[in-house]
């Protein structure tokens, strides 16, 4: 992945980091920019900033992300203050406001201080059954892909259940949405 902006085209960094700004391990604690242009594999991505504003249109235009496929988790845990670290997931989904096209939504949560990811030969966690939850404010972002069926509330995730297995909570969380690659 590489990352277009003035100051060094050839950076490699998840987020781009502007001309006098400071950043931990390579990572700032929030984007440099609302919107950051990414350039992989050819492809100009733009990252958008969820909150709580915007973040629950977000969810619905991918119907919520039920029956969604999670292709990929990559985590950033570099040495450090906890701003530093990023968990971005890849979920495949069908974009309700484009003719119900599959769409690769890229969604990153930064700042991460507190996750569980499950991997289990019994069952799969990879398919969003129940979708996922989204909860966004000024201090923090909680993403719950196994919300279970049932009402949700943000407060239950880290809490021991039947659901919620698999989340990640930090300060902020962005998006982009691809064309593919799909798998």
């Amino acid at each position: 992945m590489r990352v277009a902006y003035p100051a060094d085209e050839g950076a490699l960094s998840r987020h781009a980091v502007t001309p006098g700004s400071k950043a931990t391990s390579g990572w700032p604690r929030r984007p440099a920019r609302e919107e950051d242009r990414i350039v992989e594999n050819g492809q100009q991505m733009t990252f958008m900033k969820l909150s709580a504003e915007n973040s629950r249109e977000f969810v619905e235009r991918f119907g919520e992300f039920e029956d969604g496929v999670i292709t990929g988790i990559r985590l950033h845990l570099p040495r450090g203050p906890v701003a530093g670290r990023v968990a971005t997931f890849d979920i495949q989904a069908v974009d309700t406001t484009d003719g119900n096209e599959w769409r690769l939504v890229q969604l990153a949560v930064g700042g991460v201080f507190e996750y569980q990811f499950t991997c289990s030969t019994r069952q799969t966690y990879f398919v969003l059954s129940d979708g996922l939850r989204l909860d966004c404010t000024s201090e923090r972002c909680v993403l719950d892909l196994d919300p279970g069926p049932d009402e949700w509330m943000p407060e239950q995730v880290a809490e021991r259940g039947e659901y919620s297995k698999q989340y990640a909570i930090g300060a902020w969380c962005e998006y982009t949405v691809l064309d593919g690659p799909f798998i």
